[in-house]
């Protein structure tokens, strides 16, 4: 029912998930940002090269935005990597996971 589905979202459980995903897209938008400065491509070209707006790639770096696999795909081949690349090492997901309890 609604009130214990309203429960569990306002579980610690939920909030911890919450923190992590933010943790994770923003290592994502930071590893992002540093390809495309080392590439050498501008925010407004990968932009254009993806599909987006030069703000939506902001967002992404800033971490405020998480992309689609799909637009992860074309950042990852602009950017000369693999999608995977773009996440940290399953070590570091594996000590935040244990850091937010979740």
């Amino acid at each position: 029912d609604l009130s214990t589905m309203s429960d569990t979202l306002k579980s610690p459980n939920h909030e911890d998930f919450q923190a992590l995903t933010y943790w994770l897209r923003a290592w994502v938008g930071t590893e992002i940002k540093r390809r495309r400065t080392k590439a050498k491509i501008t925010a407004q070209v990968l932009a254009t090269r993806v599909g987006v707006g030069i703000g939506q790639v902001f967002r992404w770096e800033a971490g405020t935005n998480e992309a689609t696999f799909e637009r992860l795909a074309l950042i990852a081949d602009e950017l000369f990597c693999s999608v995977g690349e773009l996440f940290p090492p399953f070590t570091k997901i594996r000590r935040a996971r244990r850091h937010f309890n979740t």
